[in-house]
């Protein structure tokens, strides 16, 4: 949603539809002024949750799912507060074990990925090219909404129903709102197996960008419960 007073009332609705239908439900709004973590794409987000599960992830990513975790283990009856189901999950997610419960999953499933390689076996595209900063400044926003449609257009995801996906695809995001960067240095990465949608893909990107002299304010997380 765009506006936060909408999330409200849609994560109001839908609690109520799940209380109706004799379920516990839980609404966790959270900040979608930029993406969570630094990828976008299917392999890249793939390779991302395992660097989490492995205590390597991004920080936004690993405290949001940390606090989803928790919130499932209140609902689930197994702890009667958030605060010590958000102690157990840590504990958990710091002692290996949720990417043991991770690996078994995968080999129920008939999958295979090697943990011990940097790329962990997944697919990888033959493409991509490093967008950099055209100055110095502080990135002062992201357009969450263009870097996915940047995404889409890379072969991460559909424009229309009949597209088929490159599951190779997508961005990874090297610098994020607040972050300082120079001219010249590194702020994504836009991968792809068609090396023409990689040359539209880079100045689009860049413009999802905003850049200020001034040090912006941190944005929240985690913005609202709704239980």
């Amino acid at each position: 949603m765009k506006e936060q007073g909408e999330a409200v009332r849609l994560a109001r609705a839908m609690v109520e539809i799940g209380r109706g239908a004799g379920r516990q439900v839980v609404a966790v709004i959270t900040d979608m002024n930029q993406p969570l973590g630094q990828t976008i794409g299917n392999s890249l987000e793939v390779h991302e949750a395992i660097d989490t599960l492995r205590g390597e992830g991004p920080a936004d990513l690993e405290e949001l799912s940390i606090i989803l975790a928790a919130h499932m283990l209140v609902l689930g009856g197994r702890h009667s507060s958030l605060d010590s189901a958000v102690t157990d999950v840590r504990e958990i997610l710091e002692s290996g074990r949720s990417l043991d419960k991770f690996k078994q999953m995968i080999s129920a499933q008939g999958g295979i990925l090697d943990y011990e390689h940097s790329d962990y076996g997944l697919p990888m595209a033959r493409y991509k090219a490093e967008v950099r900063a055209n100055k110095d400044a502080y990135i002062s926003g992201l357009n969450a909404l263009e870097i996915g449609r940047t995404a889409m257009l890379l072969g991460a995801g559909r424009e229309r129903l009949g597209d088929n996906i490159d599951y190779t695809a997508g961005v990874r995001l090297a610098k994020k709102h607040g972050d300082y960067v120079t001219a010249g240095e590194i702020i994504a990465t836009v991968y792809s197996n068609d090396e023409a949608k990689i040359d539209v893909a880079e100045p689009k990107l860049l413009k999802a960008y905003q850049f200020s002299n001034h040090q912006p304010d941190p944005l929240p997380l985690l913005i609202n419960t709704i239980n």
